[in-house]
């Protein structure tokens, strides 16, 4: 489903983060690397490899990003298929997910996930009445090693919830990677998440 950078081999340095980090700087609304990438940046290093960049933002800031990428080549995901993201289409639940495309050939293409938010609190798209502060699900990368500052990112917790539902390979290994740094607070979190939402989950 997900189309990364075509043409464009993986990578095991944080330089594809970076790229669309530069893209996004000057968005006024917030903005955060998810999936993967995101687990990445909250242990500091790359872990494996990555096919694609995945940026999640608020579904209501939709128009604010398109005007972002004014100039890129937009797409929306529309019953399980690609089509250009016209003007004035609004992309609306279930449909969540965008995608930028450099308009020169070859050039890098990142997703776009927009995620609910009622007032100022983030609302899963996924898990029924799962709400949390929007404040409170972005974090910032510290800048240790290879590990670039101050990149945002999906709160860990969080992600591998949203990752539990699928258990690849690259989900398991994500959370294997991440769970020797999450606090009591996160654990907590996130066992509690996962008891209601994926009460057989392993």
């Amino acid at each position: 489903m997900v189309v990364g950078n075509p043409g464009r081999p993986m990578t095991s340095s944080f330089e594809p983060v970076v790229a669309v980090a530069a893209v996004m700087a000057e968005f006024p609304n917030p903005w955060f690397v998810s999936g993967g990438w995101a687990i990445d940046l909250f242990v500091g290093r790359v872990t494996r490899e990555h096919h694609d960049v995945e940026v999640g933002l608020f579904l209501p800031d939709q128009e604010a990003v398109r005007a972002h990428l004014r100039g890129w080549d937009l797409f929306r995901i529309r019953e399980d298929a690609w089509e250009p993201w016209a003007d004035g289409d609004v992309v609306a639940l279930p449909e969540f997910q965008l995608q930028a495309r450099a308009p020169e050939p070859g050039g890098r293409a990142f997703d776009l996930f927009l995620n609910p938010r009622e007032g100022d609190e983030w609302v899963s798209r996924r898990h029924a009445g799962l709400r949390v502060p929007a404040a409170a699900i972005v974090e910032w990368s510290a800048g240790h090693g290879a590990d670039p500052a101050g990149i945002p990112f999906l709160a860990p917790e969080i992600q591998l919830l949203y990752k539990a539902k699928y258990h690849r390979p690259k989900d398991d290994a994500d959370f294997a990677v991440a769970l020797p740094r999450l606090d009591g607070r996160r654990r907590a979190w996130l066992r509690a998440a996962l008891e209601v939402h994926h009460p057989a989950d392993p």
